[in-house]
């Protein structure tokens, strides 16, 4: 489970409360002159007796020795993903969406830009520590070149993101509003290292962009798509979207640490095979939804707990989703007996 610290900081020493499941009490820590380490104590309310905590600062993950990553540039920012020597690439600036593509030779990535309003040329190289993003780019049919430098978004250590893509379930004014996504987002308040956000879409456009918008987070996403399905569609307004066109924008999200549709059917045979056929080629992206239409409070019940397995908890998705099987006999293929949530035939794939 997560546990919280909150304290006061006076010169290296930090005076803590802390809240477990089950648990709370009281403790402190002592930096090191060096900022590597601490020592400390700590014990819980209603005991004399203190214990030994003690720390050692963990060695910062070593930056990728490719374009590979997220980084701030002075156009906005840029998702790359390099596999061997080629570049792939989406940018956001000002209201529009472009996409790189390239090669790398020497250290150096030559580019070939495009966006709604015009296309053209560039080349980006990394700085030495592998941080810095320095380059130019121009318009084609242009000999002038302008600057394009920006630096590496590092992922904050132990932070993940929930982020629920609703489709609108009413379509008719006297129909009560209803938010599957409001509910998650009160929910997940009570974990401080996991950022919700909740986005709505009422067709394939909107769908898009806002797919497109998470691959500008740089921590693991868990992405939730949530919406009426119909052998194995979405239903957003007037349009159906495909699983071809999911995998379009999971392509371009090579941090998901999981895609979950929220969604009726969604596991139609064969549905799901034109959704990786998009993904590039060995990536595992781990998948999960429902084989038939599923009872509304059934599968609320199920991804509360499915997520926070995985968010709240730090389960990975595979032993998660095991979890669910082995907790709510509603999930499998099998009616409980006298079970008024049915069998929610719920599916998990990598």
């Amino acid at each position: 489970g997560v546990s919280v610290i909150v304290g006061t900081l006076t010169g290296r020493k930090l005076e803590f409360r802390y809240t477990e499941v089950g648990a709370r009490g009281e403790g402190w820590f002592e930096l090191a002159a060096d900022a590597k380490s601490f020592k400390g104590k700590w014990r819980p309310d209603g005991r004399e007796d203190w214990d030994d905590w003690s720390g050692t600062r963990k060695a910062p993950a070593p930056l990728p020795k490719t374009f590979s990553g997220l980084f701030e540039t002075r156009y906005g920012r840029i998702r790359l993903e390099q596999t061997g020597d080629a570049v792939a690439g989406l940018y956001r600036y000002s209201g529009s969406w472009g996409r790189i593509k390239g090669k790398v030779s020497k250290g150096r990535l030559a580019f070939e830009w495009r966006e709604a309003r015009g296309s053209g040329s560039g080349e980006f190289k990394l700085g030495p520590e592998g941080v810095q993003l320095r380059g130019t780019w121009k318009v084609e049919g242009e000999s002038e070149s302008r600057t394009w430098n920006g630096q590496r978004v590092q992922p904050r250590p132990g932070v993940r993101w929930l982020v629920i893509l609703e489709a609108y379930w009413e379509e008719e004014l006297e129909q009560t509003e209803y938010s599957f996504g409001a509910m998650l987002r009160a929910y997940f308040r009570r974990y401080p290292r996991v950022e919700v956000r909740h986005r709505r879409f009422g067709d394939k456009a909107d769908f898009v962009r806002a797919g497109r918008e998470v691959a500008f987070l740089a921590e693991p996403v868990v992405l939730v798509i949530a919406s009426h399905g119909e052998s194995g569609k979405l239903v957003a307004g007037p349009d159906r979207i495909g699983s071809d066109l999911v995998g379009r924008v999971a392509r371009d999200l090579p941090h998901l640490a999981l895609l979950h549709f929220s969604a009726c059917e969604i596991f139609a045979p064969g549905a799901l095979k034109s959704l990786r056929a998009e993904l590039p080629a060995g990536r595992k992206l781990p998948i999960s939804g429902y084989a038939v239409a599923v009872d509304w409070s059934g599968s609320a019940l199920l991804e509360q707990l499915y997520f926070d397995l995985v968010l709240g908890r730090g389960i990975a998705p595979k032993r998660a989703a095991a979890l669910v099987k082995k907790e709510l006999s509603c999930a499998n293929d099998e009616n409980a007996p006298d079970s008024p949530l049915g069998a929610l035939k719920f599916r998990y794939q990598e």
